[in-house]
């Protein structure tokens, strides 16, 4: 798991999937993507502007074509997948 595994959780997000994402203040509806060539963020979908100033980078290694990697994301950030109806 790492160093301080208690400071993180583990999520595994697939890239164009739309996301809940809640800080524990608000919630928001935000899009998984690509935003360079290994590192990735997540688009507000009411604003259109990323969600974390640092890019995201996974933890296995990032190859064309991937749709679905793993993340150490801080514990008081709560990621779910938005149901489709």
């Amino acid at each position: 798991m790492g160093i301080f595994p208690i400071y993180f959780t583990r999520y595994k997000l697939t890239v164009d999937e739309t996301y809940l994402i809640s800080d524990g203040k608000r919630i928001r509806e935000a899009k998984f993507v690509r935003s360079t060539e290994r590192g990735f963020n997540f688009i507000d979908v009411a604003t259109q502007k990323k969600l974390f100033k640092k890019h995201l980078y996974p933890r296995e290694i990032v190859y064309e074509g991937m749709k679905e990697f793993t993340f150490m994301i801080l514990k008081n950030i709560t990621i779910d997948k938005k149901q489709t109806v």
